[in-house]
């Protein structure tokens, strides 16, 4: 069977980490995690 292959990018201007104004993180770690999880259980293979 052929398995899909993804590449998956987190790109953002301050994906270093750096906050927002309101001291939250411009980048949702967890956000990145949950796409990442529902991309491998789709049967995806991250690369």
């Amino acid at each position: 069977m052929i398995t899909p292959k993804i590449g998956f990018i987190v790109y953002g201007v301050h994906k270093d980490g750096l906050n927002d104004p309101m001291g939250m993180p411009f980048i949702d770690d967890g956000l990145i995690l949950n796409a990442k999880t529902a991309l491998q259980q789709a049967g995806m293979d991250l690369v």
